[in-house]
């Protein structure tokens, strides 16, 4: 409401709103870790012609730098993809329930 006051339609091109979402965010610092991981993972395997391993710190075993992260990507693509969903889904039925007068804060606190 005060945005509306203080601006005219003609003088906004954009709008964004700020949300607070410290998983997402978390979730997507994470990918650009294993996307690095795996672009230097294919570099190496690009110049030696041999795939790169790694230990795998959960099993203890050398495993395929490249299958390995590869894998991770598409599971934490899939997560991310999911929070993302969940997170507009909670916005869309924010705006239903401030459509009928009720404060969505109460009925759906954001964790």
């Amino acid at each position: 409401e005060y945005f509306c006051e203080v601006f005219s339609e003609s003088d906004v091109l954009e709008a964004r709103v700020a949300l607070f979402i410290p998983k997402l965010e978390k979730q997507v610092a994470k990918r650009e870790k294993i996307v690095e991981n795996l672009e230097h993972a294919m570099n190496i395997y690009k110049v030696k012609g041999a795939r790169p391993k790694h230990i795998d710190l959960v099993e203890r075993e050398k495993v395929d730098s490249i299958d390995t992260y590869s894998k991770e990507l598409e599971e934490l693509n899939k997560e991310i993809s999911e929070s993302i969903f969940e997170r507009e889904r909670m916005q869309r039925k924010s705006k239903y329930f401030e459509n009928l007068g009720i404060d969505s804060d109460e009925t759906f606190p954001v964790n």
